[in-house]
C-alpha cells in the first residue's frame, strides 16, 4: 500500500504540473525529496525519477490509468483513484 500511495503523490504531483519534456522536476513527500522528468509518448504522460534513497520509478500515465513501476514492483491503478483521495490531477 505504502508503494501505491507513494505513487499517487508522484502522479498527482507530476501531472498537475505542465509536461515540458525532458525537464527536470523536484517534489517533497512525506520527508522524502523526489527528482524527475515528464515526456509525452503517444496519448500517455512518461513520468521517469528516483527519490533521495535511490528507488527509481517509471510511471506512464493515460486519461484513465496509471502503469509502471516503483523500486522494481509493478504498480497499477485507475487514475480517479488519485481523484477519490482529494488530490487534484490536471488534464494533459
Amino acid at each position: 500500500m505504502r508503494k501505491i500511495a507513494i505513487s499517487l503523490a508522484l502522479v498527482s504531483t507530476a501531472v498537475a504540473a505542465p509536461a515540458l519534456a525532458q525537464e527536470e522536476k523536484t517534489f517533497s513527500h512525506d520527508g522524502v525529496e523526489y527528482e524527475y522528468s515528464t515526456k509525452t509518448v503517444g496519448d500517455a504522460t512518461l513520468v521517469i525519477g528516483t527519490d533521495d534513497r535511490g528507488k527509481a520509478f517509471r510511471l506512464y500515465v493515460t486519461d484513465s490509468r496509471v502503469r509502471g513501476t516503483y523500486n522494481g514492483s509493478r504498480v497499477s491503478f485507475e487514475r480517479s483513484d488519485v481523484e477519490s483521495l482529494g488530490i487534484p490531477m490536471a488534464s494533459r
